[in-house]
């Protein structure tokens, strides 16, 4: 086998340039004479063509996919679920006669599924012109991928599935990514993080992200001078990417230069994704109450009496001493149901009830999509609820800084109250019974218990 892949890989004995990528520096860990003849005796028996119309290519894709499903390997980082890729595929509908880039191939999941997306509208091809099948298999797919085992897998990849594109070993972000050239489509899922050893890149076009060492940044704006006017991208990137404050790099300015038809077009996916999702919010019945946690729709009807009766009932004692100041020190505003938008039409909670300290200046929005982050929140837990409540929207609270959070549970008549502290919930108390209860941030004025419940 070492000697077999010699051969294939000596340009000396072997023509084909695919082949002498394949296998250059090809190496074996075989090591018994009978495993090897095993081998390549079964290898000689296939029937390279049968088994590339049951799905050969199909069937490589399948193994990578348990590879990278396996943590130990660390192959996940090269291989993109066939799912998201299918997803995407189908959104930007390449169209044949199209050149289509992915400057971080992998395993070249995506040109692949690109291809299969073409080759479905077209007969296999076969209803093209005799020129244009030609451009399909050899012209239409170009990329990259810098890892030089990870490009093997690739062009075998290629290869099983009659995909003759070109696909080099390089670095994009270096000076080799400007020859991939322009394309109709870009399709990838570049590496995240930053360059190893902290480099930067060394392209000579670029200008926005010439001084970061942040790879996801660095692609980005290689997607968008790689694009001919009219073109599109699906990116992968990390949430974000573009409008995150940390950066300071896609502000404004450089927001508007993307957008510029001289230097191509901005990618807008996050933005027409969370307005999409927002939108199904809204058109939500008008007895629903619809919330969205990481851009997804989480829906659900009007609460029962019990968790209308101690939701009046909270608000009810605490706004005279602490909205108006009657009866105590005030200084907050607190309000019923606000929608709080944590992350603007991303992010979106309406909890059964919230406050701001006066000092923080919560301004009232002409609609009603409040974006100032409130210094306690009190959710009123149902059986429908409960697992939200604390699964989910309890540790969102956190992420985004909320100072105290309430618990309420109106069945068996208990009210949880928590502090944020180092980011994490620290619990203050656990209130029972129909007491009186001194609860922070409330604290100033105690609570009557006995009044929150209904009575049965």
């Amino acid at each position: 086998m070492r000697a077999s892949g010699l051969d294939l890989g000596n340009i000396k004995k072997t023509r084909d340039q695919t082949v002498l990528a394949i296998f250059s520096d090809a190496q074996t860990r075989l090591r018994k004479p009978a495993n090897l003849k095993a081998l390549t005796t079964a290898i000689d028996k296939l029937d390279w063509f049968s088994a590339r119309e049951e799905g050969l290519g199909n069937f490589y894709e399948g193994l990578f996919e348990r590879n990278a499903a396996e943590k130990k390997s660390g192959a996940g980082q090269y291989f993109t679920p066939r799912p998201l890729i299918d997803c995407l595929v189908r959104l930007m509908r390449p169209q044949h006669g199209e050149v289509i880039q992915d400057p971080a191939a992998g395993t070249g999941g995506f040109l692949v599924a690109a291809d299969h997306h073409i080759k479905e509208r077209t007969d296999d091809l076969f209803k093209l012109t005799e020129e244009q099948a030609h451009f399909q298999r050899h012209q239409a797919y170009i990329g990259a991928e810098l890892v030089p085992d990870t490009h093997r897998l690739c062009l075998m990849n290629l290869m099983l599935h009659s995909i003759e594109g070109s696909v080099g070993c390089a670095d994009t972000l270096s000076p080799d990514g400007e020859g991939l050239g322009k394309a109709d489509l870009v399709l990838t899922n570049p590496p995240f993080g930053t360059k190893k050893g902290g480099g930067r890149p060394t392209r000579s076009d670029f200008s926005i992200t010439a001084d970061v060492s942040n790879k996801q940044l660095a692609f980005v704006e290689h997607v968008v001078r790689a694009l001919k006017p009219g073109g599109r991208a699906a990116v992968v990137v990390p949430d974000n990417v573009l409008f995150e404050d940390t950066t300071g790099l896609f502000n404004d300015t450089t927001r508007a230069d993307l957008g510029d038809p001289g230097n191509q077009r901005q990618p807008r996916g996050e933005l027409t994704m969370s307005t999409a999702a927002y939108r199904d919010l809204e058109n939500l019945p008008a007895r629903a109450i619809g919330e969205l946690f990481d851009g997804q729709l989480h829906a659900q009807s009007r609460p029962a009496a019990p968790h209308v009766h101690t939701q009046s009932f909270v608000v009810g004692q605490l706004f005279n001493p602490f909205y108006r100041g009657v009866g105590g020190p005030g200084g907050w505003v607190i309000l019923s149901e606000p929608e709080i938008h944590f992350k603007l039409d991303i992010d979106v909670a309406v909890p059964d009830l919230a406050g701001w300290r006066r000092e923080r200046k919560l301004k009232f929005p002409m609609g009603h999509k409040i974006e100032l982050v409130p210094d306690w929140v009190c959710e009123i837990l149902s059986p429908s609820t409960r697992s939200i409540d604390r699964e989910i929207k309890l540790p969102l609270y956190a992420r985004y800084g909320v100072s105290y959070a309430w618990l309420v549970e109106p069945i068996e008549h208990v009210v949880e109250a928590y502090r944020l502290q180092d980011g994490e919930w620290v619990a203050v108390g656990r209130y029972t019974g129909t007491t009186q209860a001194a609860i922070p941030p409330f604290d100033a004025v105690p609570l009557d218990l006995g009044s929150l419940w209904m009575p049965t």
